[in-house]
Order: structure tokens, then C-alpha cells, then sequence
């Protein structure tokens, strides 16, 4: 029996690297949201840290110039973590870009695989018509053999 032959197959083939690649986008934006987050909340931890570590300064003797260095490390922290977060709201963006390319290459894709799958069963309803084709003229060739027989007898 001749194997199945899909003649869409390169084109299923290069629809499949297309849906990885688009895959592989969305994990390397997904990483660096996740780089962005820890950055983010180390930013948080190190401001609150430093706010408790002005309160342990500020019992007993107040020193300005500590409290001073810590506004002013405290306005930069923020003014940082602001432009974080507006960079974060621009990934959000490509994110929803990216998943939309994912699932119109899953699209494009699963098309192609359901058209294989039809091509797959109309292909095989094919082979068992002809295997029953073939079973119906080997019984017709015998009881044509056998008939011949009987009358030569």
C-alpha cells in the first residue's frame, strides 16, 4: 500500500516554524516583563528599607543631612520606578501584540492540519474502497476459474 503523501506538507511545515517562532517572541518579551517586575520590586523593598532604616536614624538625634540623602534617594528611586512602569504599560502593549500573532499562527496552522486530516481520511476511504475492489475480483476471478473447471469436467 503507497504511504500517504500531503502535497501541503512544506507549507505545513513552515506555518509550524512560523507559530515557534512567534512562540520563542513571546517568551523572550514575557522574561523581560519578569526582569522588569524584579526590578520593580527591588526598587520597593529598597526604598522601604531605607525608610526603616531614617526611622532607627531619626530616634534621639535628628541628622538633616541623612534625611536629606534619603529624600533625595527616595525621589530617584521613584522617578525610576515611574519610568518603569510606563515601559512595563509599552511591553503590556507588545505582549497583547505578540499573543495576537500567536494565535493567528496557531490559526493558520491548525487550518493546515485539518485539511491534512481530511486529505488523510478521503485518502484512506480511497485505499479500503480499492482493497474491496481488489477482494471483489480475486472471488470473482474464482468462481469464474472454478465454473471453468466444472464445465471442462
Amino acid at each position: 500500500m503507497p504511504a500517504f503523501v500531503f502535497r501541503f506538507e512544506p507549507v505545513l511545515r513552515q506555518r509550524k516554524a512560523a507559530e515557534d517562532h512567534v512562540h520563542r517572541d513571546l517568551a523572550k518579551v514575557l522574561r523581560h516583563r519578569a526582569r522588569m517586575e524584579a526590578q520593580l520590586r527591588s526598587m520597593h523593598q529598597d526604598i522601604s528599607q531605607s525608610k526603616q532604616n531614617l526611622g532607627v536614624a531619626l530616634m534621639g538625634s535628628i541628622d538633616l543631612k541623612e534625611v536629606s540623602q534619603f529624600a533625595s534617594y527616595s525621589g530617584q528611586v521613584n522617578y525610576r520606578a515611574a519610568a518603569l512602569v510606563a515601559s512595563m504599560a509599552g511591553l503590556e502593549k507588545r505582549i497583547k501584540e505578540v499573543r495576537q500573532h500567536l494565535v493567528e499562527a496557531t490559526r493558520a496552522r491548525r487550518a493546515l492540519e485539518l485539511l491534512r486530516e481530511r486529505h488523510h481520511k478521503q485518502w484512506r476511504r480511497g485505499q479500503v474502497l480499492r482493497e474491496v475492489a481488489l477482494q471483489d475480483e480475486i472471488a470473482i476471478q474464482r468462481v469464474i476459474r472454478g465454473s471453468e473447471l466444472e464445465v471442462c469436467t
